[in-house]
């Protein structure tokens, strides 16, 4: 049944935003998997002309970045959406290799795609796309104009932090999926039991729960000389709602280079583009922050 409603969610989120102007490519791996893309062009006179890629979190997927991408439609030529390894129409074989040996792949064929438009990117990531995005940046540094970063994974964690994230996406995500609202939400959704349910069905499948055995929070921190080595224009922007990582803006904001700037909205949830009006808003603080670096 959680298959179903997969695979539901997935036709839905394609099909409502193709009809809104939204393009599905994929690009294709050495191993002839395929990496989806969810493409947009913005206006022909956007000031934005380096194109904004967008990395979603954990159980997420790319169509659901859609409402922080619509607004900004007018100010970049293009933006591009990724699924990343385990997540929507990306047939990556989760269950096959080591995250690393993911990673060293995934990474290498959006580089790839990348050389060939001879493009630098605007990278921006959410949670665990926070992570990926960092991992990006590190390995391909002359790829990434400038980096967004969104409530990031990628903290040094306590044993006490790193139990609390395993409660949630290890157990609350399959077995009691409504106790993930009120630590997503300020405000529980209309709908908010079938958000429960699709939050389900997307742990449930077999490639993320075969993603979820390959990634602990002790595992994912990045050393300070990491986050040190960053050299490109960094933002990043951590909610004072955000009760998924609550305590791990401290990291960053202690290891991240000094240059970089740091935002932190008092209302702004773990990914407040879930949450109307604050899609708008880090929209807006994504066009505001992009703006000053003309």
């Amino acid at each position: 049944m959680t298959e179903f409603v997969f695979g539901l969610l997935l036709y839905l989120t394609v099909t409502l935003t193709s009809w809104n102007g939204y393009q599905h490519h994929y690009l294709h791996t050495p191993k002839s998997e395929d990496i989806h893309m969810m493409q947009v062009s913005g206006e022909a006179q956007a000031p934005q002309h380096t194109p904004l890629v967008l990395f979603h979190g954990l159980g997420s997927q790319a169509a659901d970045l859609y409402p922080v991408m619509q607004p900004l439609r007018q100010h970049f030529k293009t933006l591009i959406a990724v699924d990343l390894p385990g997540h929507g129409l990306n047939t990556m074989k989760v269950a096959d290799e080591s995250l690393p040996h993911l990673q060293d792949r995934f990474f290498y064929t959006l580089h790839t795609h990348l050389k060939q438009q001879h493009q630098q990117i605007v990278l921006w990531g959410n949670s665990l796309g926070g992570w990926q995005a960092v991992n990006y940046a590190l390995r391909y540094p002359e790829d990434v104009k400038a980096l967004i970063l969104v409530s990031p994974a990628g903290a040094a964690e306590t044993p006490e932090q790193a139990k609390f994230l395993s409660r949630i996406f290890l157990e609350y995500s399959q077995n009691a999926p409504e106790k993930m609202i009120p630590l997503l939400f300020n405000q529980p959704p209309p709908g908010a039991e079938m958000f429960s349910e699709s939050l389900r069905a997307r742990f449930s499948t077999p490639r993320m729960r075969a993603l979820l055995t390959k990634i602990a929070p002790e595992d994912m921190a990045f050393a300070a000389p990491q986050l040190q080595s960053l050299t490109m224009p960094t933002l990043l922007i951590w909610g004072k709602a955000d009760r998924i990582f609550p305590e791990e803006v401290a990291y960053f904001k202690n290891h991240l280079p000094a240059q970089a700037t740091v935002i932190e909205p008092e209302h702004f949830t773990h990914s407040p583009y879930l949450e109307s009006p604050m899609e708008n808003e880090l929209s807006q603080l994504t066009r505001n922050w992009l703006n000053t670096l003309r």
